[in-house]
């Protein structure tokens, strides 16, 4: 795993023709510099932020940077950043997820299959039932 700790600085927004998700600040470059390659910096970013259950880009790149979190557009946005700043192709893709009754339980970090459920509901997912044994379909980017 790697270990990084930035210095404090102010916050610095790196020029760049990129759209608002995905513009970085030299703190996150600076990030993505000392990991180098898309797969240290999916790892980092994987080992590192919270998932948040909300739809659609709310904090884009910097504020998932900056919050350690987001939902699955926001840490999306946060990867491709780095992933472009690194000189790498990436472009947000979004398909559909099935997973299990334990598997949703085990992604909210809840105890039982009723409060995961309503964790996706409060966060405005659309969650699908697909049939008796609880297993869930969803869109994910």
């Amino acid at each position: 795993m790697n270990s990084y700790t930035p210095e404090a600085t102010a916050r610095i927004l790196i020029e760049s023709n990129e759209p608002t998700e995905t513009k970085m600040t030299a703190e996150m470059a600076d990030l993505a510099d000392h990991l180098k390659t898309p797969l240290a910096v999916y790892e980092y970013l994987y080992n590192n932020l919270n998932s948040e259950f909300y739809i659609s880009n709310r904090k884009g790149a910097i504020g998932t940077y900056e919050q350690n979190g987001g939902s699955d557009v926001d840490c999306s946005s946060l990867l491709i950043a780095m992933l472009r700043y690194l000189g790498y192709d990436a472009e947000y893709v979004t398909g559909t997820v099935r997973i299990s009754a334990q598997q949703l339980i085990d992604l909210t970090g809840v105890k039982d299959i009723e409060t995961a459920e309503k964790i996706f509901i409060i966060g405005d997912r659309k969650l699908v039932r697909i049939n008796e044994n609880y297993y869930y379909k969803f869109t994910h980017t």
